[in-house]
């Protein structure tokens, strides 16, 4: 089943992005926005924001979940991740729910986040199908260095 990821959470993410690589190309270019304006300056802002739009029209067309039933393939930007539900050993529930985005760990000691669908369903399905959990205390003594 192909699950989208909500189009505002994508949104916000690229308004962020957007704004803080906006930053950096006013800093690099300083003294070209100081000196009085001819065809650059407009020139700089028009093609940053057509271009963030369009990465923006593409990430909003390419982000989703496909939850099948063995694994949840994430997909971004024609690249697939694929997480097998044996492969996940540990979600954390409490933070999950507070901050709608699946945290889980992987066998191999790997902390995944990936941004809650609408309904939930992603959450939904890797508790049902991960068979494999293990507590927070189990988690701690095999990996001593993990942060969630």
């Amino acid at each position: 089943m192909k699950v989208r990821i909500p189009a505002l959470k994508i949104l916000v993410m690229w308004t962020i992005v957007f704004f803080a690589f906006a930053g950096i190309i006013f800093l690099v270019s300083f003294n070209l926005f100081l000196k009085e304006w001819d065809f650059k300056q407009p020139l700089i802002i028009s093609v940053y924001t057509i271009m963030m739009f369009v990465i923006l029209a593409i990430s909003l067309n390419t982000q989703y979940y496909e939850i099948n039933k063995k694994d949840i393939t994430e997909a971004k930007f024609g690249k697939k991740y694929t997480y097998f539900y044996s492969d996940i050993i540990y979600i954390d529930e409490e933070q999950s729910i507070k901050s709608k985005t699946l945290c889980f760990v992987t066998k191999q000691g790997h902390v995944k986040y990936l941004t809650f669908d609408k309904e939930g369903k992603i959450y939904e399905a890797a508790m049902n199908k991960c068979k494999t959990l293990i507590s927070r205390e189990e988690l701690e003594r095999r990996f001593p260095g993990i942060k969630i």
